[in-house]
């Protein structure tokens, strides 16, 4: 019991740093706009070279939010990928028990390694 405790720990440990780090990045057709997101979809970093200039306010701004949703389904799909690799079958159980539920609001990092923390301390 004391092993399982200790090899979970070091995967919780292992999988902070990845949360930590993980982000989704994405960018338009023509490459004038790339942006940064973090899992939960804040944005951490939007970048525009010279060609936004051909585009009219409105069309940016569709440009810009489809961008976004791009790199926050690829942040989400990774956070996925780690969290599935980190907790094995659990997270399969996890998922599971949560799918047709109502999605709760995106949640921080910091907070999903506390609440997973806790879980395994018990």
């Amino acid at each position: 019991m004391l092993k399982n405790f200790e090899e979970r720990a070091a995967k919780l440990g292992q999988m902070r740093g990845k949360i930590q780090d993980l982000h989704g990045s994405a960018h338009n057709r023509d490459g004038s706009i790339t942006v940064t997101v973090a899992p939960n979809g804040a944005l951490l970093d939007v970048k525009f070279s010279p060609k936004i200039a051909a585009y009219s306010h409105q069309a940016l701004a569709m440009e810009l939010m489809d961008v976004v949703r791009k790199a926050t389904a690829q942040a989400a799909e990774t956070m996925e990928e780690e969290m599935g690799e980190a907790l094995g079958e659990d997270y399969a159980g996890f998922k599971a028990a949560m799918s047709g539920a109502e999605l709760p609001p995106p949640i921080s990092p910091e907070s999903l390694m506390r609440d997973i923390e806790e879980r395994w301390s018990r």
